[in-house]
């Protein structure tokens, strides 16, 4: 998977962007948790995790999306599956 070229800004491209992933993989797994404290979603493919997207909250909005696909960063979630 490669980096987008630019941040996206705004609900419109974020909301945007999330739909066209899950349009194109649909046999994609999520589930929601916590990763150092914030809000987080993790993403399994093949029933393993495969990314994790951590929201940044500043007040009641979401100020960044981080997306971390790099496995060696999982740090404790490389034995979690989809069905645990």
């Amino acid at each position: 998977a490669q980096a987008l070229p630019s941040p996206l800004r705004g609900a419109q491209q974020i909301a945007g962007f999330f739909a066209a992933i899950s349009a194109r993989k649909p046999g994609l797994a999520t589930r929601s948790t916590a990763v150092n404290g914030s809000p987080a979603l993790l993403i399994f493919e093949h029933g393993r995790v495969s990314s994790v997207i951590a929201l940044g909250i500043r007040g009641s909005r979401i100020t960044t999306i981080d997306v971390i696909r790099n496995p060696h960063k999982f740090h404790g979630l490389r034995t979690l599956t989809a069905g645990d």
